[in-house]
């Protein structure tokens, strides 16, 4: 929902696996500084949940509203239970939420989505004139989607001496200038170490959204935070619980620390198209919009007659002899006019500088991971070296299911 409103706040969120709709809401109370009405507050409110009545999600509306449902005689309380009550909403808190008997805050959900609250309960807390209003939710959270992936253990991996046994291996490699001799033993090697050093393990693993700026850091200290948290519940001592609260607000700030370095390093290295890509993510606005159509073949025809217009255009371009200086380089049928008889070899050097330079991005079909290669580039680049010269040599390019075996770039 995109919905804003001048008399109070409101914060959605929708869970994308169950549809289940939550939202947050509070309301200043009126006064002659920020000039708010109730009579406007009722306006807007029965505006959101006539929104809010034609969704076929179930819908949680919770927050500090500022009206005193206690008191049904007042006439903004009469408004406000029957705007509920027309919209086929139900209220569910009947204690004071306030320490001067009052009741603030709320829940409400549908009528017909009563059930889904099981039983809710008001706390008064130690520091705060609002009380804490919780409820506990009949809806069940469906597990993450799991799935099996067969992963290499690292985690004991000692690359000092796979590195000895890597130099004591290739060195044994027999000659050959043969491309695909070298390249299949090469990566029979590799893949015999790895075996060794990092065996291969099948897992049952959930598929979970991975933060990237989260860190080895927030991890650990929130493993501390549970264990306070827990401490503090065992024992109920002033001192456990600050030192709780102590590691609630470290945890926040380490997190607050990690998203503003990631964000900082993200835009100042990024390009327009990446800028704004990175801004509407932080902004939580989609970028993506499909074109007015009535149906999805209607669409999938507008897109296939564009992208082959396009082609066609690009093609019939082609056809134009283009000529720099002097030089013609094309010629109407498309071929040039120089050849390219021989390649430079390759050093040894250029490819350290090269694979110095690589991403940390690795696959299954890699001989090694990017990381590892990059660990032992001087014992690795004299054979992959060999290999890209004898490639270029003999006019071959290496290729294992649909990818390469060597990326130089």
């Amino acid at each position: 929902m995109d919905l804003s409103f001048k008399t109070f706040e409101m914060s959605c969120v929708k869970d994308s696996r169950t549809g289940l709709i939550l939202i947050s809401i509070y309301r200043p109370y009126p006064s002659s500084v920020n000039k708010l009405r109730t009579n406007d507050f009722l306006k807007d409110f029965d505006s959101l949940l006539d929104e809010v009545s034609s969704l076929a999600n179930k819908v949680l509306i919770f927050g500090d509203l500022n009206i005193h449902v206690n008191r049904p005689a007042k006439p903004e309380v009469c408004k406000f239970m029957n705007s509920l009550c027309t919209n086929g909403f139900n209220q569910h808190v009947t204690k004071p939420t306030h320490k001067l008997g009052n009741t603030l805050d709320l829940i409400i959900s549908r009528v017909n989505d009563v059930n889904i609250i099981v039983d809710w309960d008001v706390k008064i807390p130690p520091m705060s004139d609002h009380f804490i209003v919780t409820c506990k939710l009949d809806y069940i959270k469906p597990d993450l989607p799991k799935t099996y992936r067969t992963l290499r253990n690292f985690r004991d991996f000692d690359n000092q001496v796979f590195a000895g046994d890597l130099a004591s291996s290739l060195s044994k490699l027999p000659h050959s200038d043969n491309v695909n001799n070298i390249v299949s033993s090469f990566s029979e090697i590799c893949t015999n170490l790895l075996d060794k050093y990092a065996p291969l393990s099948t897992k049952l693993v959930a598929a979970r959204c991975r933060l990237p700026w989260y860190n080895e850091e927030i991890r650990k200290a929130k493993r501390v935070r549970r264990r306070s948290e827990r401490k503090w519940r065992k024992s109920g001592s002033e001192h456990d619980r600050s030192a709780y609260l102590d590691q609630v607000h470290h945890v926040s700030d380490l997190i607050l620390q990690a998203k503003t370095k990631f964000f900082k390093s993200k835009l100042a290295n990024a390009n327009s198209k990446d800028l704004f890509s990175t801004v509407n993510g932080l902004l939580n606005r989609s970028g993506k919009c499909l074109p007015i159509h009535e149906s999805a073949a209607e669409l999938a025809d507008k897109f296939a007659c564009f992208f082959k217009s396009k082609i066609d255009k690009i093609s019939a371009e082609f056809d134009i002899d283009i000529c720099i200086g002097n030089d013609s380089m094309v010629q109407s049928s498309g071929q040039t006019t120089d050849t390219l008889t021989c390649f430079v070899p390759a050093l040894v050097d250029e490819f350290e500088t090269v694979i110095g330079k690589l991403a940390n991005k690795s696959c299954n079909l890699d001989p090694l991971p990017t990381w590892i290669l990059k660990q032992n580039v001087s014992v690795v680049s004299p054979i992959v070296t060999k290999i890209v010269n004898a490639s270029l040599r003999d006019g071959i390019f290496l290729m294992h299911s649909r990818r390469p075996l060597l990326h130089l770039c």
